[in-house]
């Protein structure tokens, strides 16, 4: 939007002007600068946008790659049995937790959040969100 809005308009308005205005005083001097200026900002903005995914790179979190692969190649075989994806044990402990705060924002009715959440719940019914 920058690029087209005020680059380009710039870039514009200079030819023009350089091509209405006499050669030597500071005015031409002036737009031939500022219409410089604008074509490296062009090209500089340019070079931005095409490398910013890689600019952007170092923001994703490193995976392995045999773990993806490992992954992959064991998620078909699970699909049909999800019993074997989770771990019996830790489903019922965070199931225990996860009663325990329930419980305990559930009874705690001076607050709007729990109140809210007290909504959500009734509304939402026994759904696992």
């Amino acid at each position: 939007m920058y690029l087209i809005c005020i680059d380009l308009a710039l870039i514009c308005i200079n030819i023009t002007a350089l091509t209405q205005i006499e050669k030597g005083n500071q005015l031409f001097i002036v737009l031939q600068e500022v219409l410089i200026l604008s074509i490296i900002s062009v090209i500089l903005g340019s070079i931005e946008l095409w490398l910013l995914k890689a600019i952007l790179r170092y923001t994703e979190p490193h995976r392995d790659k045999s773990v993806i692969r490992s992954h992959i190649d064991s998620e078909s075989e699970d699909e049909k049995n999800l019993d074997k994806k989770f771990d019996k044990k830790k489903m019922a402990e965070r199931r225990k937790m996860m009663d325990g705060l329930l419980m305990q924002v559930k009874h705690n009715k001076q607050l709007f959040l729990n109140n809210k959440l007290d909504e959500l719940i009734h509304s939402f019914g026994n759904r696992k969100c």
